[in-house]
């Protein structure tokens, strides 16, 4: 199983940011995760409401699924789009 918990930091300083606005306590905002196989085919993909500066998603990699890197992209309207790689192998 692969879980992942994305943070919300400040490029700069390196601290976590809760992302808010002046009319709200804390903007509600939607964060949507994919997973994508080697043949950039997107195997996965779920949304979560940040949580502060948190989201964390789940994802159980199938016994099907092909050795290889695998993809997981994050994205939301107000934050920049961050990609990572994983590796799934399994030895004989």
């Amino acid at each position: 199983m692969i879980q992942v918990e994305v943070l919300l930091f400040n490029a700069f300083t390196k601290v976590p940011i809760t992302i808010t606005r002046p009319d709200q306590a804390n903007l509600n905002l939607i964060l949507i995760l994919e997973i994508y196989n080697q043949a950039n085919q997107r195997i996965f993909s779920n949304y979560e409401t940040l949580d502060k500066n948190t989201a964390s998603f789940s994802f159980m990699i199938p016994e099907s699924a092909e050795d290889g890197d695998y993809q997981i992209r994050v994205l939301s309207p107000v934050i920049p789009e961050t990609l990572r790689t994983f590796r799934v192998f399994r030895p004989s």
